[in-house]
């Protein structure tokens, strides 16, 4: 069944190396809607959309050992990132190449937000910019940089509730939470505060 368009079904799987990134979106699609949905084609800028299903809406995101695919009766955006550290690094010995990473990619009100509790909000910061990106079409470009996605009121994200957290940014609005331990994911709409139904 197609979702509404507040309605986004997040299908997570493990990674499987042995498939490729169409054949995992099919095999979501599948077990979480239960659609034959078509062929995947990709847009110049490479994101995913259904020639033969255009009222069904998709995004896809994998990092480490999962793979998410979201589905939505609208435009959406998702991500998932593994927190991650380089070899011989702990989460408290990233904070100086993580603050490095944020003032390249980050915008300023972001870096300033990343000062305390850095590898814990990196990564929800990084997460929701990615799923916003994605929901545009863009990807990682020059604007990456020149947008933020807290709320403009607080100038930080709300507290996770639950392990989840949603809100409103610019002109989309953000569903995240923390999935599995060491895992952010994001999901990201320009409709109302997405209702998210999960399939794992």
């Amino acid at each position: 069944m197609i979702p509404k368009k507040n309605e986004v079904v997040l299908c997570i799987l493990s990674s499987d190396n042995s498939k490729s990134t169409d054949e995992l979106i099919l095999l979501a699609a599948k077990k979480s809607i239960g659609e034959e949905i078509g062929y995947v084609a990709r847009t110049a800028r490479g994101k995913p959309y259904l020639p033969e299903n255009p009222r069904l809406h998709l995004n896809v995101s994998h990092s480490g050992s999962y793979f998410v695919c979201a589905f939505s009766g609208a435009h959406v955006g998702v991500d998932i990132q593994e927190h991650t550290c380089l070899k011989d690094e702990t989460p408290e010995s990233a904070v100086p190449r993580l603050k490095k990473m944020a003032s390249r990619f980050f915008h300023p009100s972001e870096a300033d937000y990343i000062e305390t509790d850095t590898y814990e909000r990196f990564f929800r910061l990084w997460t929701a910019k990615e799923a916003y990106v994605k929901l545009l079409g863009n990807g990682i470009d020059d604007d990456f940089l020149n947008l933020s996605v807290l709320p403009a009121e607080e100038k930080a994200l709300p507290e996770m509730s639950l392990s989840c957290a949603r809100w409103k940014s610019a002109d989309a609005y953000f569903y995240q939470e923390n999935f599995d331990e060491g895992y952010t994911v994001c999901v990201c709409v320009y409709e109302s505060h997405p209702d998210i139904v999960k399939c794992i």
